[in-house]
């Protein structure tokens, strides 16, 4: 049994029945502590996924030319790696010649896909349904012995107990991988076939259910944040001195005369826009977003910050409706993507301008708090500053 003396540093008294073949602190750190127990409590006996597997594998190590969905053989990435199954959404396709190159890197029906990679540790089962196709080298593969099944085994990995064990086995200082070996290592609990079907029963009630509440929970913020819309409308309308802002209309208009005005796209010059613009214009009140904010330009140089561990925050880490940080990202400044160098403080305005939801009432508006301080966004955002007197809250509304 490990006994903890200080969290802060870390100081443990390790006996030699406790110690493992690691000499890394973080394998041993106190959120693990009690692990092996918990693991033991499960079933009467474990099993290594090395010994209830007749193949663990990963994808290609080269990257290949990609093509297009039409001529192309499909091709996963860690990103497409979900509990509730494979996300075609940014999928990948390489040519017919390119995947036949790749035979050990191909996943059959029933195999087990583990993201090695990005979101490290989550698994699902490659399904019927799906095309033949091969796997980078950020997903394992993994193809259990008769006896087995495969939605068992990948639904104790993404288990607390199964993510526990993927945190623990992973090395590497900087950046954490889990790669074949750790793979390898992982526990999972001996039952019989029929506890492990009825455990994956259970799952897929729960797992339905879990959908149905997410539907209608979507559905109610939807519809709440469309009612606050209309009340906020109503609301700066009324400041402005006007009853109300002009309908929405769904048709399309393309002008036939664009000699007089600066922009000939449609949305530009649709005339809901348009309208809306000029009722504004028509109140003595009236001003730009430019007489409130000014936009940051301040930036991040992670070059300068080698070692050092950074708080980043891309578009899809915020909630557009509710507004919050669904999970920051924490990693090293050096492996930071290339578009993390907007500079943020508290105080500050984040717009998303990137992506699908821009312009939409899903887009994000954020306000940048102390808890943010200091904090690196995506260039996907604009940062806005709201001038002296200008409340932060105001603008986010408006």
């Amino acid at each position: 049994m490990i006994r903890y003396i200080s969290e802060q540093p870390m100081i443990a008294v390790i006996p030699p029945s406790s110690q493992k073949d690691r000499l890394d602190t973080y394998f041993y750190d106190p959120i693990f502590d009690g692990l092996t127990e918990k693991l033991e409590s499960a079933a009467e006996k474990l099993k290594s996924l090395e010994e209830i597997s007749v193949l663990i594998t990963d994808g290609t190590h080269q990257t290949p030319k990609y093509t297009s969905k039409e001529e192309g053989i499909l091709f996963l990435s860690s990103t497409n790696i979900t509990e509730n199954g494979i996300n075609l959404d940014d999928a990948k396709y390489i040519t017919k010649h390119e995947h036949d190159l790749l035979k050990s890197s191909h996943p059959k029906p029933g195999d087990i896909l583990v993201s090695v990679a990005g979101n490290i540790g989550t698994a699902c089962v490659f399904p019927n349904s799906l095309p033949e196709c091969s796997v980078l080298r950020s997903v394992a593969i993994i193809r259990l012995k008769e006896g087995w099944n495969s939605k068992f085994v990948a639904c104790f990995i993404n288990s607390e107990l199964g993510s526990k064990q993927v945190l623990q086995l992973q090395k590497g200082i900087a950046v954490k991988t889990f790669r074949l070996g750790e793979i390898k290592e992982f526990k999972v609990p001996e039952l019989s076939k029929d506890e492990q079907d009825n455990i994956v029963l259970r799952y897929d009630a729960i797992s339905s259910l879990n959908k149905k509440l997410i539907s209608s929970v979507s559905k109610l913020k939807d519809s709440k944040h469309r009612i606050a819309d209309a009340q906020l409308d109503a609301t700066f309308a009324n400041e402005l001195g006007l009853e109300h802002f002009p309908p929405y209309r769904k048709q399309k208009v393309f002008l036939r005369d664009g000699a007089l005005i600066e922009r000939l796209d449609i949305p530009a010059n649709h005339p809901d826009y348009t309208r809306l613009v000029d009722m504004i214009k028509t109140s003595p009140v009236a001003g730009t977003l430019a007489d409130l904010v000014e936009v940051s330009d301040e930036r991040y140089d992670p070059r300068e910050h080698v070692g050092e561990e950074v708080h980043y925050l891309a578009i899809g880490d915020i909630d557009g409706i509710t507004g919050q940080i669904i999970e920051p990202q924490v990693m090293p400044a050096e492996t930071l993507p290339s578009r993390a160098r907007r500079l943020i403080h508290s105080g500050d305005i984040l717009i998303g301008i990137a992506g699908a939801s821009t312009g939409t009432e899903n887009m994000v508006v954020f306000p940048v708090s102390e808890d943010e301080e200091g904090w690196v966004a995506s260039t996907g955002f604009i940062v806005l500053r709201p001038r002296n007197t200008v409340s932060v809250s105001y603008v986010c509304r408006l």
